[in-house]
């Protein structure tokens, strides 16, 4: 490897980087009274935070403990804690509720509360004389499969709550509750295990006398105690909790939130063995196909390596050509394969996979420059050699990371719906919030297999370059995402073609809108790289396997919805990115650009410079975004004040959101001349991170007046249009349109997106419930064609069964329709020996008059099942019957329960909205809002598994419908019983 190359790699090795941890008790219910935990995301960021209970921490990456830390005093009550103001009340036998923030499925582990008595005011307390007591404990629950059902498990179907029981024999007085949760889904590695402790301060009363000894918090694990240094990734028969044990005087089973089982022996294993290089797979990696720079490979604060970014070059992308639409099919993933239970990857078959990946891509391995001299006494040689064998590791572990898991899954795919099977891979990248997707897939049997393995958008998201890229316009786009091949007109940027992009070569597909995200993955069915003009040809460029909007990119082990595409991906965009864009431009109506022209010159401005050619852009300083934030919001009201001299508030429609604060009044007046300037004036690299505060700095320097929401949200609610700096501001040029679209997508869209924390897909859809029927062999081919069970043309609605009588009794000779009553139809012996079968007395009837009704007849079809078997499809906007499979019986309905619980109180249970599309946590939590109320979630009693059931206090019926008329499900598929009512 060259010596640049090696200078080149040593560089990007040097960087690192940190993702945020996963939580921490934000709320605290005692006796039926909320006290607020310390909200780490919110006080330390505020001048005079509130007087609250929980103990302040610097944690605020939402991050961890880990076990070198286990003689330190952090792990007390976590990171530089500080004491609580305040102290809460409780009685002796009462229980306290710890809400936490969601905490993710995947990290697995115990959960553990400890008292210490404070001997005085627990708001000055050394934390270093506290002892505690442990008075409950939870852990392993069931490991068959695993990992298992844990303590953890349980607190996430508690709506992340736990509660804890404060012994009734324990003596009054001011104590500490420390509560935590340990992740062990690292902790098969020395010092991977993670521990979140919580601290709040309790004022405990009652009569008891029971003032037991306890353990210092420094004394209370160990990194080698087997319930700390465990791999719940092999089949645990036993697990011993950490820390001291149980108080005798604890309540027994009083904080689970379900019955709890635990086990007491100690299970121990090694941390799996070191990767080492495959020097086969190194020598068959095809040298000068692809040239790979990695980013280092980080630790994260949940102690997972945080992936590589592999950059790999291919041809020079060039201008957009003309196109066409596309040709329609059936694709394997636009429905819901059956996917078996995951389970984990054993670290060498995963070495394995990455390798196999590594080959079938030809992802160069950057190897050490070796010594000029070999010299026996020299170890730079070795050292190469391990630099070889860490470029390596680091590729894998960007590819398929640790912990990955594999599961078998089964689909249709074609017209014919032939059955496809194949592995899917799935993992986490800590950079996308540690949540598990589907990474890879194969397909082993039926079409298109090929033994494969491809990567889906979320790997392509994280690996650059792993595959040739191609480009289509948008409205091309939105036809690929209905499950449409590529078709060689609508292939735009070239020619030339990336030069890989041959035949039964595995290819992604971009927008021409966002050049540098990938967003579909297939195969070419031509010889792209060969192609000359395109428009006026013919014919399929890409078969079509997986697009963002499948139901690969929505699976999720937490059953939340797919992650959307960034706005824009580093590493994508190392060649002729621009050009792509001036295609764009292109693309876009000339009358705009003469518009503007006119505009300006009826202004008496004079038109802004042409934009300069690229040159390599320098990353401003925090400083300078500040002030080009600042300068844009100014121009903005100056912009306003101009052109609306005489209107209220110069047409500025207050309060004004957050979100159009960016939009509109910060990112079109950014001094962004260039897509590479854009990447830096984003929200979250100012010296702010995030609009709230940015609007606070604003109502500091007095330009506006700002107010808290909910105190959530900071909206603006007055501006001074008389300010100094409006009033002697000086216009710059501003950027052109297609750069200001570029930056607004990765500046207010990912802005909105922080906002709002993230939206319900469900909400705004628009569903039809179609009831449908399958013809039995008694009425083929008679009435209807003989097809497959499979096919889709074998399902017929409600009119179209009409249609088929009709077209029957049409058909036949002699006539079966009456001369004197058009209405009635005379029974053949088809008709009566097929249909009227029964010994009911409207049958018998029927057949001694030998005639029907037309009405009576078409009736008495559809509600036979032995006849039209019943079936039904829940179609969301843009589907047909053939993009779904239909389900046998009548279609689901949503159950709203109203009945009572303790005493007078009443409850609303809600079930069923999994078949509608909508999301049970995500309705749980805007419930919870709308109807200050307290919401939960658990598996609905009674039915099949991953069917959960929403619990409201009180009756909220009439909240639970509107939420679901927002959602696109009608009153008429809701059913309500109200269990209240006395019985007459």
């Amino acid at each position: 490897m060259p010596s640049t190359k090696v200078a080149a790699l040593s560089a990007v090795l040097a960087l690192a980087s940190t993702v945020a941890g996963h939580g921490f008790v934000q709320n605290i219910v005692i006796g039926g009274k909320s006290y607020s935990g310390y909200l780490v995301n919110q006080f330390p960021y505020q001048s005079n935070p509130p007087a609250v209970i929980g103990w302040a921490t610097t944690a605020t990456d939402l991050g961890f403990v880990d076990p070198t830390k286990y003689t330190s005093a952090d792990i007390i009550c976590h990171r530089n804690a500080v004491p609580g103001a305040i102290s809460a009340p409780v009685a002796a036998g009462g229980t306290v509720e710890l809400q936490w923030t969601t905490w993710p499925g995947s990290h697995h582990g115990p959960v553990i509360s400890y008292l210490a008595n404070c001997n005085g005011n627990c708001s000055t307390v050394d934390k270093t004389k506290l002892n505690f007591v442990k008075i409950e404990e939870g852990g392993l629950i069931n490991d068959n499969p695993v990992p298992g059902t844990w303590a953890s498990d349980q607190l996430i179907a508690a709506n992340n709550s736990w509660t804890v029981k404060i012994p009734a024999t324990i003596a009054p007085g001011n104590y500490v509750l420390r509560h935590e949760i340990i992740a062990l889904h690292s902790a098969q590695n020395t010092d991977g295990a993670q521990n979140y402790p919580q601290c709040i301060n309790l004022q405990i009363t009652g009569s008891g006398t029971a003032n037991p000894a306890g353990t210092a918090g420094e004394k209370l694990y160990t990194p080698t105690d087997p319930g700390i240094l465990v791999n719940i990734y092999q089949s645990l028969s036993t697990y011993v909790i950490p820390g001291p044990t149980l108080w005798s005087g604890a309540a027994v089973g009083a904080a689970a939130a379900a019955p709890t089982t635990f086990v007491t022996a100690v299970a121990t294993h090694a941390p799996p063995a070191s990767p080492t290089i495959a020097t086969s797979v190194l020598n068959s990696v095809a040298p000068s196909v692809t040239s790979f720079v990695p980013v280092v490979t980080v630790t994260d604060v949940c102690g997972a390596p945080v992936p590589a970014r592999i950059y790999l070059c291919h041809s020079n992308i060039r201008r957009y050509n003309s196109l066409q639409t596309t040709k329609h099919r059936t694709s394997m993933f636009k429905k819901k394969p059956t996917i078996k239970t995951l389970s984990p990857i054993r670290s060498s078959d995963r070495r394995k996979i990455a390798d196999q990946i590594i080959k079938e891509y030809q992802i160069a391995i950057p190897t050490a420059a070796p010594t000029e001299e070999i010299n026996p006494n020299n170890n730079e040689d070795g050292n190469a050699a391990k630099e070889t064998a860490i470029n390596l590791t680091t590729i894998r572990n960007a590819l398929l990371p640790e912990n990955s898991l594999s599961a078998r899954f089964t689909t249709t795919a074609g017209p014919d719906l032939r059955e496809v099977q194949g592995t899917v891979y799935a993992g986490s990248h800590p950079e996308s919030g540690g949540e598990e997707r589907i990474l890879w897939f194969k397909i082993e049997q039926g079409p298109g297999a090929d033994g494969r393995i491809y990567p889906t958008v979320y790997s392509l998201w994280h690996n650059a370059r792993i595959l040739p890229l191609l480009h289509t316009p948008s409205f091309v786009m939105g036809k690929l995402f209905g499950g449409a091949d590529l078709m060689t007109p609508g292939l735009a940027n070239g020619p030339p073609f990336p030069s890989n992009a041959v035949k039964g070569a595995a290819v992604t597909v971009a927008s021409l809108d966002n050049p540098t995200v990938p967003v579909f993955v297939g195969v070419c069915e031509i010889d792209v790289s060969g192609l000359g003009e395109v428009q006026g040809t013919k014919g399929h460029a890409v078969r079509g396997l997986h697009w963002e909007g499948d139901e690969l990119w929505s699976w999720s082990s937490s059953s939340r919805p797919g992650q959307p595409a960034p706005e824009y991906l580093e590493g994508w965009d190392k060649e002729k990115i621009q050009d792509v864009e001036d295609a764009v431009a292109e693309l876009t109506l000339k009358e705009e650009q003469v518009e503007a022209q006119t505009s300006a010159a009826l202004d008496g401005e004079s038109q802004p410079a042409p934009e300069e050619p690229l040159e390599p852009e320098t990353e401003p300083t925090v400083k300078e975004i500040d002030d080009a934030f600042v300068k844009a919001f100014v121009y903005s009201l100056y912009q306003l004040k101009k052109d609306s001299p005489n209107a209220p508030n110069h047409g500025l429609q207050l309060p004004v959101q957050p979100s159009a604060v960016i939009s509109r009044l910060v990112t079109p007046y950014l001094p962004i001349y260039s897509t590479q300037k854009a990447q830096y004036y984003q929200i979250k690299k100012t010296s702010w991170k995030n609009v709230k505060k940015f609007i606070k700095y604003l109502d500091k320097e007095r330009l506006v007046k700002s107010k808290d929401r909910n105190g959530q949200e900071t909206v603006v609610i007055d501006v001074d249009f008389n300010d100094h700096r409006i009033e002697q501001f000086v216009p710059y040029r501003l950027p052109t349109k297609n750069v200001v679209e570029s930056s607004g997508k990765a500046v207010a869209g990912k802005q909105k997106a922080t906002e709002e924390g993230g939206t319900d897909p469900s909400v705004g859809q628009v569903i039809t419930v179609q009831v449908l029927y399958r013809p039995t062999q008694k009425l083929t081919p008679s009435l209807f064609p003989q097809l497959s069970t499979t096919d889709p043309k074998n399902y017929y609605k409600y009119s179209e069964v009409s249609t088929r009588l009709d077209e029957y009794v049409a058909s036949q000779n002699p006539p079966l329709v009456s001369e004197s009553n058009r209405r009635i139809i005379k029974l053949n012996p088809f008709l009566a020996n097929t249909i009227y079968t029964s010994s009911s007395s409207e049958d018998r009837a029927a057949l001694s008059r030998g005639e029907a009704t037309r009405d009576g007849l078409l009736k008495r079809i559809t509600s036979d099942g032995s006849l039209l078997a019943p079936y039904h499809a829940i179609l969301k906007q843009g589907q047909s019957i053939a993009d779904v499979k239909p389900k046998s019986g009548s279609a689901p309905k949503v159950s709203v329960m109203i009945e009572r619980r303790a005493g007078n109180k009443t409850a609303t249970k809600v079930s069923g909205i999994e078949y509608f599309g909508v999301i049970p946590t995500l309705l749980a939590e805007e419930l919870q809002k709308k109807c200050a109320s307290s919401t939960s979630v658990a598996q609905a009693t009674g039915a099949v598994k991953g069917v959960m059931e929403i619990m409201i206090q009180g009756d909220q019926r009439k909240a639970v419908e509107t939420a679901l008329e927002k959602r696109g499900v009608k009153s008429q598929w809701v059913d309500v019983v109200d269990k209240t009512k006395k019985k007459k």
